[in-house]
């Protein structure tokens, strides 16, 4: 039993050296390997690193299998012998621990001594010896870095390139941004107005006007009209919206401003027609308030000169006006002797007889009764007082009889325009005019009216509109049927 255990034992340290001789022969051979790593390159000192790892760990491997033999050899031998082993075991693993720490040490202190191997020409060792090492090298730690240094903006163009999708994802986000940014300026740029109160500018000069809406940014639209009174021509008269308005920077104002006075002085209206002057002061105040008004009634005085001229006029000519003025008028209402001879219409066509009303200064009454035997349609008959020839005041009115039909006569309607008109102090011009279906229109006849009963005979087409104007004022309108 002695030998057999003296046996054992020796088996055992044989072991113990075999396994300490292939460390040690391991961990010469990595420190070779690293000496000639540093001594090429910085980046084979790291190289090394996995293979002293993967020494170290075959060597713990043969400490387990070691370990794992004296186990089962200490089971055969008695309990001292087992001890002994055991320390022998210890003695090569502390042995062997020793190498290992002395190893890494020299790992670490060789490369900082032989550092200055870099001072080696670079051609000598051209880098195409090992291409496809330092390429996996490098692909090997480029997620490293990337992963440490954050986001690189090459490596994600070359992935964009590489994959589709996510370069259509990212042509999506910034087509979306740039929409978001396109309308938020958008709305920027037309974001709502300041709101301002309108100030009042009633009364104010126009330069004065304006600057006060230049403070507030508001802008003028200006409209001129005549003014009531004296000095105060570029004076605001009105405004729209008025005072006190809340209103948005940029509206317009609408300002009313006065021209001025439209006359300041009353006309010479003496010799003209009283007709003539109506109507050009109705034009000179249109749109304000009229500072020289006519009269409703005038006075009318029989006169050498023509009915209707003004033969006298209060407030005189040249009269400075401070306020509106009332005109008084004496007007001629012709010549009170004046006489005329009656002319005799019998056998006269309608036409005829439409001529001799406006050439001669009087006042034909007409009446209607149907043709007789050779009578012709639209043809005077028969005339009463005054008669042939006879002298009469002027605008006396004189009694005829016209043969007329009742029906329609190839689209010729037949007919006496009849109205009443009221009584003027002399005879005012008067006209009738034709406005038919088609073509144009035209004036039936022109004469002059002192006011009354009106007669008209007519022939025109049927559905023909007659018009009656009374100095040039429409007065009467009436369909032909």
């Amino acid at each position: 039993m002695a030998k057999k255990a003296k046996k054992e034992t020796k088996t055992e340290s044989k072991n113990t050296e075999a396994v300490q001789n292939a460390d040690a022969t391991a961990v010469s051979e990595t420190v070779t390997a690293v000496e000639q790593n540093s001594a090429d390159t910085p980046e084979a000192v790291q190289d090394t690193e996995p293979a002293a790892e993967v020494a170290a760990e075959s060597e713990s491997a043969a400490e387990a299998v070691s370990g794992a033999e004296n186990n089962g050899a200490a089971e055969a031998a008695p309990a001292a012998e087992t001890a002994s082993a055991s320390g022998t075991v210890q003695t090569a693993d502390t042995a062997a621990e020793d190498k290992k720490s002395k190893t890494k040490k020299e790992k670490k202190e060789k490369p900082a001594k032989e550092k200055p191997a870099k001072e080696k020409p670079v051609k000598e060792k051209p880098v195409k010896e090992k291409p496809v090492k330092d390429e996996k090298a490098e692909k090997a730690e480029a997620p490293k870095e990337k992963r440490g240094l954050g986001f690189h903006y090459h490596n994600y163009l070359e992935r964009l390139q590489l994959n589709g999708r996510t370069l259509a994802w990212t042509v999506l986000f910034i087509v979306c941004l740039m929409g978001a940014a396109s309308v938020g300026v958008f709305f920027w740029m037309v974001k709502s107005p300041e709101e301002v109160l309108v100030d009042n500018y009633i009364g104010l000069n126009l330069e004065d006007a304006l600057l006060k809406m230049q403070v507030k940014e508001l802008y003028p639209k200006i409209q001129l009209r005549y003014s009531d009174l004296q000095n105060n021509k570029g004076t605001v008269l009105e405004q729209d919206p008025p005072s006190g308005t809340i209103s948005k920077a940029g509206r317009r104002i609408t300002l009313t401003v006065s021209r001025g006075i439209v006359v300041d002085r009353v006309g010479n209206y003496i010799g003209q027609k009283v007709d003539d002057v109506r109507l050009a002061l109705q034009t000179l105040f249109s749109g304000s308030t009229p500072l020289i008004r006519m009269p409703d009634k005038l006075m009318y005085v029989s006169d050498e000169s023509e009915p209707g001229t003004i033969l006298e006029q209060d407030p005189p000519a040249d009269t400075l006006l401070s306020s509106p003025v009332e005109l008084s008028l004496i007007v001629s209402s012709g010549p009170g002797d004046e006489t005329t001879k009656v002319p005799w219409l019998v056998g006269y066509s309608l036409n005829d007889a439409l001529l001799m009303m406006s050439r001669y200064k009087v006042i034909y009454t007409f009446t209607r009764r149907l043709p007789r035997a050779s009578e012709k349609a639209g043809t005077i008959v028969s005339q009463t007082s005054p008669g042939n020839g006879e002298e009469v005041n002027v605008y006396s009115h004189a009694q005829a009889v016209i043969a007329l039909p009742d029906e329609v006569v190839d689209g010729t309607v037949y007919g006496i325009y009849e109205t009443t008109l009221p009584a003027y102090p002399y005879a005012l011009s008067v006209r009738l005019d034709v406005i038919p279906p088609e073509g144009d229109s035209y004036s039936l006849v022109t004469l002059r009216h002192t006011g009354g009963l009106l007669t008209i005979p007519y022939a025109v087409p049927q559905f023909s509109e007659l018009v009656l104007y009374v100095q040039d004022s429409e007065v009467g309108r009436t369909m032909a049927q």
